[in-house]
């Protein structure tokens, strides 16, 4: 069976990029159909020959112009002339869902635009979401969650999105650490209380974006600050933590990887975070505030290492792949 895989674009360190590689494998012949395409980032076990783009691929600098250009992106979604294959599997985030594809093909919505506020100006956000309420078919979504935020009200089913667990494949007795990372996308005045808190013996990691970044290290330059961390950087810093604390409203793959190494969790009270974790496998706070108010008692932890792994492995990459085959032996039953 010959099988091509449709996605928005390849990039060197995304988690859409785990998705596809999990996938190239599937089938005797495998294809892959990109909107954008940077040679340069292809790290992907599949020859160029293999792998067709569209003239976007040319005009745009990087994977970002996708976003901020999305009705000309999405015309040539539209337009994107696919290799012909037995089954067709679409991965999108923004706008591979347009690919026109045979009626029986798998669509998968593992995400939404979150890159950048241009998707969402002048309407653009109506026209993303009326897309997404057309879809007929196989449908899958990442989450129940996600279903909901779209808008989706027909048939779907759940699919949930991969970590790459082959990256984060040691434990070690966190215990025995004082180390904390905390990932943030935004800064707040309740940081300083945050910060104080922990005290002069705790060391104190702070993951971020560029612009949070820019405002911590200038209260407090002694903080270690990382920006556009890759997984064997996260690795290193979990690896000797004590928590990881995560407060982004974003999927929690950074969450996985912190149970994958047997680090616990804090996390925010999201209907997301519920869906994904239940009761048991993390703790919630609503906001830095409660954070801070009851510290003490959100850092002592029950729950060890191996069983924190053990949850965290029900999603990982083999997993979804094994999802995927089974809905192949499905088709050609």
């Amino acid at each position: 069976m010959k099988v091509v895989i449709v996605n928005d674009y390849i990039e060197k360190y995304d988690s859409s990029r785990l998705i596809l590689e999990s996938l190239v494998g599937i089938g005797e012949e495998v294809e892959v159909a990109t909107l954008y395409l940077n040679e340069e980032n292809l790290e992907i076990p599949l020859s160029l020959s293999r792998i067709h783009s569209t003239a976007l691929s040319k005009i745009f600098k990087n994977a970002h112009s996708l976003f901020k250009w999305p009705i000309f992106t999405t015309q040539v979604a539209k337009k994107f002339k696919l290799p012909e294959a037995d089954f067709y599997i679409i991965l999108s985030l923004g706008f591979a869902h347009n690919v026109k594809v045979p009626a029986n093909s798998l669509v998968y919505i593992y995400d939404r635009p979150y890159r950048t506020n241009s998707f969402f100006q002048k309407g653009l956000d109506r026209r993303y979401f009326r897309s997404i309420q057309e879809l007929d078919g196989r449908v899958y979504f990442s989450t129940h969650t996600l279903a909901k935020e779209l808008g989706y009200e027909k048939e779907y089913e759940i699919l949930t999105r991969p970590f790459a667990s082959q990256d984060f494949k040691s434990i070690d007795n966190y215990k025995a650490h004082q180390k904390i990372v905390i990932n943030i996308d935004e800064f707040s005045d309740s940081f300083h209380e945050f910060v104080k808190t922990l005290g002069p013996d705790r060391e104190l990691v702070v993951i971020t974006n560029k612009k949070c970044a820019k405002k911590i290290k200038k209260e407090y330059p002694f903080l270690d600050v990382l920006t556009g961390v890759n997984n064997y950087e996260l690795f290193v810093e979990l690896i000797k933590s004590h928590i990881y604390i995560d407060l982004r409203r974003v999927f929690p793959e950074r969450i996985f990887c912190s149970l994958a190494t047997g680090v616990p969790c804090i996390v925010l009270d999201s209907d997301l975070n519920r869906e994904v974790f239940g009761d048991g496998a993390v703790k919630f706070v609503n906001s830095m505030e409660d954070l801070v108010s009851g510290f003490d008692s959100l850092i002592k932890n029950t729950i060890d290492g191996e069983t924190l792994r053990r949850f965290s492995l029900r999603y990982n990459e083999r997993v979804f792949k094994n999802k995927i085959l089974n809905i192949l032996r499905k088709l050609k039953a």
